[in-house]
């Protein structure tokens, strides 16, 4: 489509090309200064909210209620996770069968591991609901393998007083750990899968325009939040009161939202803001996440409501003032006749959109003696220079969502190594 800069429509159609929503003059949060007229601390990072270390009593209280069985060891995992303190459950061959859903992954000798991901209070309820509905989705209709979730909870109404979902550990390792010893046809063979996967969700696109997560869905005739729903064993039903397979649609969330410490922290008097005025976050009468939007150019007027709303509210943002007449006629122009259908035509399609080789876990072989690679990067069983290297999972949906296909990868994630080799 060509237009010209004077036509209103420009502006809609480079908005939408931008590689994510514009966040001037509001500043960004989690990745930049505040502007010194606010504040001239910087914001906090989310790995400074992560809950406090779990004693072993709270998790074995926790895998009580739940009607597991108590773990053989409990260990804290030392990972950089921005948004969960990660504790690795390991429960011995004999109890590791009573675990239900039946361990689809055993060790070898039965033993068994579970990964438990206590979250911290950055966006409250919704997070953990769309990680759990995504991958719910992902494993029902895709052959992308995800771990297999365990038991969850969106509330902070259990043992250990925090949100938390529990998975079953994925085999293998991660790539960012072994990337630098893959021969170069490996890594393209390991393109390659991704790329299926990719092509995959691409090829199951929604079949009308929409902008938002996914969440599990209420049981029949169950409240969505009745924590005294219990499962046909007469335990605590997985989710309380949500379905254990179907999913529904949820509000987008992204990592770029204002999270709850930096709200009560740069947003005085407290209480006075929250997640939903100053996130595109759609909400029912009585406050709670309702779906998401009906078309990307509503998700961007979203997203400009609540800059102009930012910028109206905070007085550090007072000098911005007079843009808010010219953002409100660009969110009157992307939402008119004239240009909306334009702007909408997109295939939608449910995207990562954080998938670097972090997240990614393939079958390199360790060296289980050492617990680690071995030093020459070639222990026993290695593939040769041209062995199938597998990936047998992929990690971290929570800030996954159906998204325009140009938006499948915002932050430009896809194959990023952190580690310097």
């Amino acid at each position: 489509m060509c237009v010209s800069r004077d036509d209103p429509s420009f502006a809609a159609t480079f908005l939408i090309l931008l590689p994510s929503p514009p966040t001037d003059p509001i500043p960004h949060p989690h990745c930049v200064s505040i502007s010194n007229a606010v504040h001239t601390t910087k914001m906090g990072t989310p790995s400074e909210y992560l809950p406090p270390a779990l004693s072993h009593d709270c998790i074995h209280s926790l895998c009580t209620s739940l009607g597991l069985p108590s773990p053989a060891s409990i260990s804290p995992l030392s990972v950089a996770a921005e948004y969960h303190s990660i504790y690795l459950l390991t429960f011995a061959a004999a109890t590791a069968k009573q675990i239900t859903p039946a361990i689809t992954h055993p060790e070898e000798d039965g033993s068994a591991t579970l990964v438990l991901r206590v979250s911290g209070r950055h966006l409250p309820g919704f997070k953990t609901r769309n990680e759990v509905g995504v991958m719910r989705w992902v494993r029902k209709y895709t052959t992308i393998p995800v771990p297999a979730l365990v038991r969850f909870d969106d509330s902070e109404d259990n043992p250990i007083g925090h949100e938390f979902t529990l998975l079953e550990k994925a085999p293998g390792i991660s790539v960012d750990k072994v990337y630098d010893r893959l021969s170069e046809g490996q890594k393209g063979r390991m393109v390659e899968q991704l790329a299926e996967y990719i092509i995959e969700l691409h090829r199951l696109a929604w079949p009308h325009p929409f902008v938002g997560g996914l969440v599990p869905a209420p049981l029949p005739d169950t409240p969505q939040l009745d924590t005294a729903a219990t499962d046909a064993d007469n335990n605590p039903a997985r989710g309380k009161g949500l379905s254990d397979d179907e999913t529904e649609p949820g509000p987008p969330i992204e990592e770029t939202y204002w999270q709850t410490p930096d709200i009560d922290k740069f947003w005085p008097p407290l209480g006075s803001e929250s997640l939903y005025s100053l996130n595109p976050i759609p909400v029912l009468g009585d406050g709670r996440p309702n779906g998401g939007f009906p078309s990307y150019t509503s998700y961007i007027a979203a997203c400009i409501d609540r800059y102009i709303h930012a910028i109206s509210r905070h007085e550090s943002l007072a000098p911005f003032r007079d843009m808010i007449p010219r953002l409100r006629a660009f969110n009157s122009a992307i939402l008119s006749d004239k240009y909306k259908t334009t702007l909408d035509d997109a295939t939608y399609v449910l995207a990562h959109k954080d998938m670097h080789f972090a997240n990614l876990m393939c079958d390199f072989p360790i060296d289980t003696r050492n617990d680690g690679i071995a030093a020459d990067g070639k222990p026993e069983g290695m593939p040769g220079e041209d062995g199938e290297i597998r990936i047998t999972a992929v990690l971290d949906w929570e800030f996954s969502g159906v998204v325009p296909a140009n938006r499948w990868n915002p932050v430009r994630a896809f194959l990023f190594v952190s580690s310097p080799f």
